[in-house]
């Protein structure tokens, strides 16, 4: 017997305790005997009932022959590969990867505040390879609010010479309808570009047409929201993928934060990747025990 399950009963006899069919089952290679009843009936999470045995009341599960391993193994592997294959394609990282298939592009702004008539000064726009698609800054026609100066450190006085939004507004727009859109918290940045557009008497309804895809709740939903509003800021999503901030550029710029964006989308594709190598290998090994039972 395995050495392991012994042990188990061993402190299992020691603690006196109760236990479920599956616990008996998988930790200790018991079951309760024929003529024996439930000690108690306890509730599970979703309020269920289910019985609780006394180890006294148990018997030994006989060991499996080595036909009935083999046969209760395939079973095992048979039941994993379908789980794994069921659940790839509906995961968030199999979200990811079809993402990234499309080539799409990661947009980022740095805004002059957080209201209704807040305008960008800097948009970044990165491909789906690191590469730096668009970049420019701008003058605003209001004034930078000093909360989110101090967060992106881009003063009015700085901007006195870059160029207004509308010089590029009509090749922003051209990028955006032609392309798969990827922004983290995509619904500022949208609201913040129909604001600017709107600030300069340019027509904004054609952003209703813009695709595009949210990395922050992609981002919330896989490692877990940080915050009372069910998300997670990109700096947070940036450490829980295990990178540095400092590898992308300078943090809080358009483009380190689309290049940031575009790290933590690949971080939770390559989850998938090794679901489909997880997959392949169970797929071998059951192979080849398929062989070994047909050679018994």
């Amino acid at each position: 017997m395995d050495s392991e399950i012994e042990e188990n009963r061993k402190k299992a006899k020691e603690e006196n305790s109760l236990y479920s069919k599956t616990f008996l089952k998988n930790n200790l290679q018991m079951k309760p005997k024929k003529d024996s009843y439930p000690r108690e009936f306890w509730k599970n999470e979703y309020k269920k009932e289910y019985a609780v045995y006394h180890i006294d009341d148990c018997e030994c599960i006989p060991e499996k022959t080595e036909k009935q391993k083999i046969k209760w193994e395939i079973s095992n592997l048979k039941r994993k590969i379908t789980i794994e294959k069921n659940n790839l394609d509906k995961s968030y990282p199999g979200k990811a990867l079809e993402i990234l298939k499309r080539k799409p592009l990661f947009l980022d702004t740095e805004t002059t505040g957080l209201d209704d008539l807040a305008q960008i000064i800097e948009l970044g726009i990165v491909g789906c390879n690191g590469d730096v698609i668009f970049e420019s800054r701008y003058n605003p026609t209001v004034e930078i609010d000093q909360g989110a100066e101090d967060v992106h450190g881009i003063s009015k006085k700085s901007l006195e010479k870059e160029k207004i939004f509308s010089d590029d507004a009509k090749k922003i727009k051209k990028i955006l309808l032609n392309n798969l859109i990827v922004i983290f918290n995509s619904e500022f940045d949208l609201r913040l570009l129909k604001n600017t557009y709107k600030a300069f008497n340019l027509n904004y309804e054609f952003l209703g047409d813009v695709e595009s895809e949210c990395a922050m709740y992609f981002s919330a939903r896989y490692w877990g929201a940080t915050n009372r509003y069910g998300t997670i800021s990109l700096s947070n999503a940036v450490y829980e993928a295990g990178l540095n901030f400092s590898d992308f550029g300078e943090a809080h710029s358009a483009v380190g934060d689309c290049k940031a964006t575009l790290a933590v989308i690949k971080k939770i594709a390559s989850d998938k990747e090794k679901k489909e190598i997880y997959i392949k290998e169970l797929e071998e090994k059951l192979e080849n025990i398929e062989l070994k039972r047909g050679l018994l």
